[in-house]
């Protein structure tokens, strides 16, 4: 919206009715910089949204956000709470918490300890891909078909997400 206003605001300066509602010299040198300081976030997301980007270069890519605009450090830093958690997963019984915070067991003295760097860098986010998928199989599973067979569904999915794969004739041909 803001790179549409910027691409038509001399043009609609020229229109009495809407002249009014434009914002002037130093609103708009301020509306310009929040455009600039957009496309670098933008790209940041667009980034995040890669298949190819790793668990290390959304840390980079984090931490720079957080360098360079301080007002985003309680969403992104590595311990961010930005999801509120209920006080039932709070529970100090809560068995998953506990192995991974290693407060019930310490590793053995002899055991070798893991190094997650190299790990992290070969690890790609899933999310994206994973979304994508449940988005299409949303759009298969329609009130109409919310009764189908699990085999209907998982061939209905799998023909949609292979449609370049396939079509009209190869499906006569199989018959």
């Amino acid at each position: 919206m803001i790179r549409r206003y910027k691409r038509i605001r001399d043009d609609t300066r020229q229109i009495d009715v809407v002249e009014e509602f434009i914002p002037t010299g130093a609103t708009h040198k301020k509306v310009v910089g929040i455009l600039e300081h957009l496309k670098k976030l933008d790209s940041v997301c667009n980034a995040l949204q890669d298949d190819k980007t790793s668990m290390a270069d959304v840390r980079v890519l984090f931490d720079q956000v957080i360098d360079d605009y301080p007002v985003m450090v309680s969403r992104l830093r590595s311990n961010a709470k930005i999801v509120d958690i209920k006080r039932k997963e709070r529970s100090a019984d809560n068995y998953a918490v506990e192995i991974l915070r290693g407060s019930k067991k310490k590793r053995d003295a002899g055991a070798q300890s893991v190094s997650y760097s190299e790990l992290a860098q070969m690890m790609t986010p899933t999310s994206n891909t994973v979304e994508r998928l449940f988005s299409q199989f949303k759009l298969i599973l329609t009130p109409q078909r919310a009764y189908l067979l699990s085999v209907n569904f998982e061939m209905l999915a799998f023909m949609r997400v292979n449609r370049d794969l396939w079509n009209a004739s190869t499906l006569v041909d199989i018959e």
